[in-house]
């Protein structure tokens, strides 16, 4: 029944900034490493320290002592262990195009994959649990993304724009069906050469999609994603903006820091700009084929001038409290365990525990309300 001041761990993903993280954490990171994701959770691969009076333990044994008491009844009946994963992702350059399975898709293929005796950290692995992995990602700052498909009549304008004579056949070809086009472009026998097409036209362009294929050539030379800003729409985030991530929607993050909270899963089919497995079966069998235009995904007010961003999942919801300077907030505990963030500012928290960008705490179910000062940010996360 506390309050426990987490140790948590950093990814050094390839893809990771060496600036943005290191300077969100005033560390310094002489070497220029990249530091890609800062992960707070009790995932089995990485879980969080936790502080206690005897030492510091993994999250993932400290919540397994005492289920009920740490998690919450209803989340430890329910799932057993933490649902979500806490992460803030600062991405120097563009990560894969993925989408994520849904609950009934992660759990045959699970199964599947288990019954061909693929071992889980094969590299040709799809499915690595039997959960799904919806998540919100909120923008720290500026943030660019890929997120979800054009329209055909879309595509067919950036096609005839480009000019590209075999690429243009391949929209053609696909009459009007998303899922044809995607399927011929993924399986085209000539990536390379397409890329390299399409890259040679690209040059001239003022457009931004024009700009964003000649910066995904530079990151991944001759990677069939380069083509992605072609056939997927472009998202510029600003600070405070986020987007919801549902099962089967194509998406890639291209550029900037920002707060990710999803489910507990590390299930990712791949669809380029990766050296990683794409197996385009599957990963056209989850995929949402319909066109749109993405949308922010707009928090709902609460007490204390919390936003709540709750989407239509049972393993998490996130929320932020921007506290003004000599505040005091009294902040209602949820029914369940939650993580606190500090991103910005100095806050102390319970008159103890003093919290720096960067800093986080474990609060147990069983702890009750919270008493905040100080100014700055605060981020939550928790279960419904």
């Amino acid at each position: 029944m506390a309050l426990y001041r987490m140790k948590n761990s950093v990814q050094h993903y390839s893809w990771g900034s060496p600036s943005l993280l290191p300077e969100l954490l005033g560390i310094r990171n002489p070497e220029a490493e990249p530091w890609a994701e800062l992960w707070m959770g009790a995932h089995p691969r990485n879980p969080s320290m936790v502080e206690t009076e005897s030492g510091p333990v993994p999250l993932n044994d400290f919540i397994a002592r005492d289920p009920v008491g740490r998690l919450g009844k209803g989340p430890a009946e329910r799932f057993g262990a933490l649902p979500f994963l806490f992460k803030i992702l600062a991405a120097g350059r563009p990560l894969s195009i993925q989408a994520h399975p849904g609950k009934e898709a992660a759990r045959t293929g699970f199964a599947r994959e288990n019954a061909a005796g693929i071992p889980l950290g094969a590299f040709e692995r799809n499915y690595r649990d039997k959960m799904h992995k919806p998540e919100i990602l909120l923008a720290l700052g500026d943030f660019s993304a890929l997120l979800g498909f054009r329209s055909m009549d879309e595509i067919r304008h950036y096609a005839d724009v480009l000019g590209v004579s075999v690429y243009g056949r391949i929209v053609a070809d696909a009459r009007g069906d998303l899922k044809t086009f995607f399927r011929a472009l993924m399986s085209f026998p000539e990536p390379g050469k397409l890329i390299a097409d399409i890259c040679s036209a690209a040059r001239g362009q003022e457009e931004g999609t024009f700009e964003w294929i000649l910066r995904l050539e530079e990151a991944y030379p001759g990677d069939i994603g380069v083509a992605a800003p072609l056939y997927m729409n472009i998202l510029e985030l600003r600070e405070g903006e986020a987007i919801y991530l549902d099962a089967g929607k194509i998406h890639a993050y291209l550029g900037g820091l920002g707060i990710e909270l999803m489910a507990n899963s590390d299930n990712v089919l791949r669809g380029g700009l990766t050296s990683k497995h794409i197996d385009l079966e599957e990963l056209c069998a989850v995929l949402d084929f319909s066109a749109s235009k993405p949308g922010l995904f707009s928090p709902l007010p609460g007490g204390n001038g919390e936003r709540i961003y709750r989407p239509p999942v049972d393993e998490f919801m996130l929320s932020r409290f921007d506290l003004p300077g000599g505040a005091n907030l009294d902040l209602e505990h949820p029914d369940s365990c939650e993580i606190l963030l500090c991103t910005g500012g100095r806050l102390r928290a319970e008159g103890v525990f003093d919290l720096a960008p960067g800093d986080s705490l474990f609060v147990t179910a069983d702890h009750g309300s919270c008493t905040l000062e100080g100014e700055g940010t605060l981020f939550r996360a928790a279960v419904p």
